[in-house]
């Protein structure tokens, strides 16, 4: 970082114009300016500092909500307590920690909360799908899915893991307001999983990414 300071007592109109010449030069050189005024108490001394470098900043903080640009991404994770539903389709998969069911390998889950409830209105841009262990044989799918009211929306945004490819890790991502949904709206993940898929004994973990 390259900084430069200048410290200019007085408000007089010299004053005023040596700062706004210092601010001018600094631009013009490719700085960034801040303009702090000071007091010395003990001096009663009035004056300014200019502050400045080179070093690039990506926040702005307005008077206000601050926005950020794309949203503020938020994850949320699903998955059975015990191992992969075996045989599934399109179940919708508990958020992850809230199930005790699914050990055999072939059972849904019997306890879990399903949805997450969205505080703000949003968008969903991601999912991903991995397995605690590298899949053999056939596929899992997951997808990001919406329950607005009583109506579930398939967003069509979904990933898979298979034996061939992407075998314990895979996602997918889609820019924000495709699919959205509105303050209380609910977001899940709904899963599909191949009855040969191996090794039966693999946890499942689905992670949809919304953005605020």
């Amino acid at each position: 970082m390259r900084a430069r300071h200048l410290k200019i007592a007085g408000v007089s109109a010299a004053t005023a114009i040596a700062v706004l010449a210092s601010v001018l030069f600094l631009w013009a050189t490719g700085h960034n300016v801040i303009i702090q005024s000071f007091f010395l108490p003990a001096s009663g001394t009035v004056g300014y500092e200019v502050h400045a470098s080179r070093s690039a900043m990506g926040l702005r903080l307005p008077l206000g909500d601050i926005n950020a640009a794309g949203g503020y991404k938020v994850a949320y994770s699903y998955g059975h307590g015990g191992r992969v539903v075996l045989g599934s389709d399109g179940v919708l998969v508990p958020i992850l920690g809230s199930s005790s069911g699914g050990g055999t390998g072939n059972e849904p889950a019997t306890a879990g909360s399903t949805y997450q409830r969205m505080p703000y209105a949003g968008s969903v841009i991601g999912v991903a799908l991995q397995s605690s262990g590298a899949v053999t044989s056939n596929a899992a799918h997951a997808e990001a899915v919406i329950l607005s009211g009583t109506t579930l929306i398939a967003t069509g945004l979904l990933t898979r893991i298979d034996g061939d490819a992407n075998t314990q890790y895979n996602s997918a991502t889609q820019a924000k307001d495709v699919d959205t949904f509105a303050v209380g709206e609910l977001v899940t993940c709904r899963m599909t999983v191949d009855s040969g898929f191996l090794p039966a004994s693999a946890i499942l973990v689905c992670t949809i990414v919304i953005e605020y």
